[in-house]
């Protein structure tokens, strides 16, 4: 009869404990790479968000010096649309897309990107309220779109929308 050492393992208990080892190991690794995609994305999400909020704020703040809007130079039939509105200085503000960046012409003919270098604005639509029998007395302009980026192959969108209203002329 041939003796059993007990200290040691045989291959086959090798074996089996190298196979559970690597089972857990790749599937440690899939739910790494799952959890670190998932956190790429919340951050590109919270990225877009804070972007739309400092757009928002930025529409909000300016528009409330228009008085009315500018038929001439604005287009709100095709996707993207282009907002101009003439403002209580006299001047007029125009916003449009240009090359998947949201900008805006100033009354100073500064042109100024909202967006961030790497955002990309899919839609853009502008809906102004206003009075065209009052020489186009603006009283509010409702302000959607959709942002979009992609950082380490993950692609995240947010849509944004608001309702502005001006001051009454």
């Amino acid at each position: 009869m041939i003796a059993r050492r007990d200290a040691g393992l045989t291959l086959i208990e090798l074996l089996v404990a190298l196979s559970i080892f690597i089972i857990v190991a790749l599937a440690s690794a899939a739910l790494y790479q799952t959890i670190l995609k998932s956190y790429i994305k919340d951050k590109i999400v919270q990225d877009l968000q804070r972007e739309s909020d400092l757009i928002l704020a930025n529409f909000s703040q300016n528009l409330k010096e228009a008085t009315t809007y500018n038929t001439a130079l604005s287009n709100t039939s095709t996707n993207p649309n282009t907002l101009a509105v003439n403002l209580i200085t006299n001047g007029t503000r125009k916003y449009y897309v240009s090359s998947g960046a949201l900008r805006y012409t100033d009354e100073n003919s500064n042109d100024t990107a909202l967006t961030a270098p790497g955002t990309t604005i899919t839609s853009f639509t502008v809906s102004p309220t206003y009075n065209a029998g009052n020489g186009n007395a603006l009283s509010s302009v409702r302000v959607q779109g959709t942002l979009s980026r992609t950082k380490t192959n993950q692609t995240a969108t947010l849509n944004f929308a608001t309702t502005i209203t001006t001051r009454p002329q």
